[in-house]
């Protein structure tokens, strides 16, 4: 009984709505109907009648994500994640919520789980593995590996490595914020109030410029635009003098 109901799991499809397609409806409940809707309202707005099978299923696709629940007055109700997936407190705030849907499903989470840190292979080599290493069936193997790339990338599991899709170490989502800091990119160093501009040489042999990052910085006071010609000069001169080796052609052999 125990196997049988391995195989029968393993069988299970992924949800008939994508989480794309999920997030889409939610926002239609949220803004035509203030996020809370009687069994009616889901009608007309999946448009498809309520005894049909896709009605039912796309239903159903809602509750996987984790984005709607029926409450006390049989009334559908937005989760706390769709709330902040169609009106999210920060972008945080709705890529937490994305990446909490996606691993509600219990599938999508395993995939994930066994992939992380790996390259997404090609289709019919990543169909191979659900089949092979998580022992999906065959049949229904082909439509998760569809949802799980399609959705992923809505969920940010995926980062892009020259083209190609890397399932993140850390995906899960109790280190999603970390994940998502690290997509951030960091506020640029405080620049010094002189910014072209550094402290006078400690001595006379020292050149009157720096080189820091491409940028050159010139030493001393602030010079006035009749100062600029002659400093340029310098430096031009300097560089040529300490670099020379570096400017020499590369089939000239004799200089020293």
């Amino acid at each position: 009984m125990v196997e049988e109901n391995k195989r029968q799991k393993r069988r299970e499809v992924p949800p008939f709505l994508s989480l794309e397609e999920s997030v889409e409806i939610c926002n239609k409940i949220y803004f035509k109907a203030g996020g809370d809707v009687s069994e009616d309202q889901l009608v007309n707005i999946l448009d498809n009648p309520l005894t049909s099978s896709v009605y039912l299923q796309k239903r159903a696709a809602l509750r996987a994500w984790g984005l709607i629940s029926k409450d006390e007055n049989n009334k559908y109700k937005l989760s706390s994640d769709a709330e902040s997936i169609v009106q999210p407190k920060s972008e945080q705030d709705k890529r937490q919520a994305l990446l909490n849907c996606f691993l509600r499903v219990d599938q999508l989470k395993r995939i994930a789980q066994n992939y992380a840190g790996k390259m997404l292979p090609d289709e019919q080599y990543f169909i191979n593995s659900l089949v092979r290493e998580l022992k999906i069936d065959h049949s229904v193997a082909k439509s998760w590996a569809k949802t799980f790339e399609e959705s992923g990338k809505l969920a940010g599991i995926f980062i892009d490595v020259k083209g190609r899709l890397q399932i993140r170490k850390e995906y899960d989502k109790t280190t999603a914020e970390r994940v998502i800091e690290l997509d951030t990119p960091p506020p640029p160093p405080p620049l010094p109030p002189d910014e072209k501009f550094l402290p006078p040489p400690p001595s006379s042999t020292s050149t009157p410029f720096e080189i820091r990052m491409g940028s050159i910085y010139f030493r001393g006071p602030q010079p006035t635009e009749e100062d600029y010609a002659t400093d340029i000069q310098i430096f031009f001169t300097a560089f040529q003098t300490k670099y020379k080796k570096l400017l020499k052609p590369e089939g000239n052999k004799s200089e020293t």
